[in-house]
């Protein structure tokens, strides 16, 4: 699978504290291997048929679009990238 970041994305993880980064590339590892983790809690974004989201614990959320073989990171942070995901 390749993994695509938007740059959004990009400015938003630099941001993050280093202990968030690190669970970060927990979840993108669980993603590509087995979406379905119950862990993840990946659900479709309300609203956007094809944005999706997964936890990254219980502050950080990230959104991205999944596609046969491709994974695009869209946004990473707090609940507030669900106003525009």
């Amino acid at each position: 699978m390749t993994i695509y970041r938007s740059r959004t994305f990009l400015k938003q993880y630099v941001k993050l504290p280093e202990k968030v980064q690190k669970k970060v590339k927990q979840v993108l590892k669980l993603i590509v291997e087995n979406p379905q983790h119950p862990g993840l809690g990946i659900k479709k974004m309300v609203n956007h048929e094809k944005v999706w989201e997964a936890r990254i614990d219980i502050h950080y959320r990230m959104t991205f679009e999944m596609g046969s073989n491709t994974l695009t990171l869209r946004k990473i942070g707090t609940h507030e990238i669900y106003r525009n995901p």
